[in-house]
């Protein structure tokens, strides 16, 4: 419980240590993600199976995708979404430990998710910068 109370100061403090760096704009967000994300991988992706209920139902999924020999054994139409037992299936034929599945998929999940965001944030500076612009060019 004390990782997640840490974690949730983590990235107040990176940001306080980059507002104190003389790295500006887009690098400055693109490397915060980066450290953040870093974070997150390892605090998620290390978890024991004994720490939390969901985890150990995870574990759990990621073993039988493991001991499957085709997706048919283990596709469960009543189990979790189709494309996260697909991605956890296609994954189980390379990683056959639950723990690095379990690691892998966290990585590819949040390093999606923070490529996501900086590609929002730039463009919406965009945009941003295009409306005023477009108005002072008209005014």
């Amino acid at each position: 419980m004390k990782i997640y109370l840490l974690l949730s100061i983590v990235p107040i403090i990176v940001s306080l240590f980059y507002n104190a760096t003389n790295i500006d704009g887009e690098e400055k967000k693109r490397s915060y993600c980066i450290i953040c994300g870093i974070i997150l991988i390892f605090v998620v992706g290390m978890r024991n199976k004994s720490v939390g209920a969901d985890m150990e139902h995870y574990y759990d999924i990621m073993k039988s995708a493991i001991d499957s020999p085709s997706w048919i054994n283990y596709y469960d139409k009543d189990g979790q979404e189709i494309g996260f037992q697909f991605f956890v299936f296609l994954l189980s034929r390379i990683f056959k430990n639950p723990q690095w599945l379990s690691f892998i998929a966290t990585a590819i999940s949040i390093t999606s998710m923070m490529r996501y965001t900086l590609w929002i944030c730039r463009d919406t500076a965009t945009r941003r910068h295009r409306r005023a612009k477009s108005r002072n060019g008209a005014g």
